[in-house]
Parts: structure tokens; sequence; C-alpha cells
């Protein structure tokens, strides 16, 4: 039985600089936008369906302003559309937006 399968890449992966806890990344960091073309580019090619990330890898956060993706004329806002479109462009869809608990201590060492 050949059923179609529905493939996801999460942007934490595909934007993984390949680091590790003997030393930092290896690879050039890339920002939400240059993620979301690798991603909508494997989707142009049927590779993948949706997406995945976790808030801040898409737009840092800003405890001093946190409505910024509110503001139509605001940064944050212009990069979460820009990021959108790419992945619209591409036939991508998120799955899944969650937040990133990992760097926090009080998370760690099976804390949630």
């Amino acid at each position: 039985m050949n059923e179609q399968r529905s493939l996801s890449m999460p942007f934490w992966c595909a934007a993984n600089p390949v680091g590790d806890p003997f030393g930092p990344g290896v690879l050039a960091e890339v920002n939400a936008a240059e993620t979301a073309e690798l991603l909508a580019s494997a989707g142009r090619k049927g590779l993948i369906h949706y997406t995945a990330a976790h808030d801040d890898d898409l737009v840092g956060w800003n405890p001093d302003d946190p409505e910024d993706d509110l503001d139509p004329a605001g940064k944050t806002r212009g990069i979460l559309e820009e990021v959108r479109g790419v992945l619209n462009e591409g036939g991508v869809s998120f799955k899944m937006i969650g937040c990133c608990l990992h760097a926090d201590p009080v998370f760690r060492n099976g804390g949630i």
C-alpha cells in the first residue's frame, strides 16, 4: 500500500549550527527568513509539507515589549509576515509553535 505521507522539518533542525556540549556550532547562523527559504525550497520539491518552531526560532523575545508582534510597522511583525509569505509560497504550513524552555536552568534535569 503506497499512501501519501505528510512530512515535517522544524525550524530548530533546519537552522541548527551543529554545536555540542564540547564546543560552539560549526555552521554559520541563519535567520528566520533564511530558514524559511530553506524549508520552502524543500516544500516546492515535495520533500516536506509542514514545519514547527519555538517562538524564539522566529524572532527574539523582548520582555520590555511583549506585544511587538502587534505593531504593523514593527520589525517583529515584518519578520513574521516575511516568514509566513515565504512558507506559503513554498506550500509549507505550521503545525506547531511553542515556547522554548530548553535554555532556562529551571527546566533542566527533568524539570518539565
